[in-house]
């Protein structure tokens, strides 16, 4: 049945609609961080009182022995010291005169995940829409979306920063940071770590003063 230029007119906005969701799904799937983060603190715990840190002792720990590399702890110490200065605290080599100490935990473990998408995201042919009228003359659109799953078997890799008040001794802040292993260069492994360690210092960061 051909549509008038008035029934066109009145069905138009919700195609427009239509697209502009999936377009926002796929925009959405496509795009994020190559991992993900999280923060939980001691309650009442003020960070804006906190100035200096320096590294608890010890300061690395492995949560399977296999992941040691002698060269990770100097890598660590490094960028989260950038990550803390740039942030306003200030590094400090006597415990006495800190107000955080910091350490480090790593760790990996085996994950499956299952996604769901549409087959339009690889195969546009099998997206299709269409208009229908009732006998009663009401206007219909239907939308026809076939899915497809995907699973995905990785190591997934985690970094954990710890915060304690070196005065009480008490730990007051939990970071910590999860991605997939993938094939990286060394370099793309260290731009990686240093984003991340970014981000987990900017989980207590607006609190302080720069």
């Amino acid at each position: 049945m051909v549509l008038s230029i008035k029934e066109r007119g009145v069905m138009m906005p919700v195609v427009r609609g239509v697209f502009l969701s999936l377009l926002v799904l796929i925009l959405v799937g496509c795009s994020g961080s190559p991992y993900k983060t999280d923060f939980d603190s001691q309650q009442g715990a003020d960070f804006s009182k906190y100035s200096t840190f320096t590294w608890r002792t010890p300061v690395l720990e492995y949560v399977e022995p296999q992941l040691r590399n002698p060269l990770m702890e100097g890598r660590l110490k490094e960028s989260a010291k950038r990550a803390m200065e740039s942030a306003g605290f200030r590094y400090v080599e006597n415990t006495a005169e800190a107000d955080l100490a910091i350490a480090f935990a790593v760790g990996e473990r085996e994950r499956i995940t299952i996604d769901r998408f549409p087959d339009h995201y690889h195969h546009p042919s099998r997206f299709s829409f269409g208009f229908g009228y009732s006998h009663g003359g009401h206007h219909g659109l239907g939308v026809g979306i076939s899915t497809s799953s995907q699973i995905d078997q990785y190591t997934e890799s985690m970094l954990a920063m710890d915060f304690y008040e070196t005065a009480s001794q008490n730990p007051v802040g939990h970071a910590v940071g999860r991605w997939a292993q993938r094939n990286r260069e060394p370099e793309e492994r260290l731009e990686l770590l240093n984003n991340l360690m970014t981000d987990l210092v900017a989980k207590i960061a607006p609190a302080v003063e720069i």
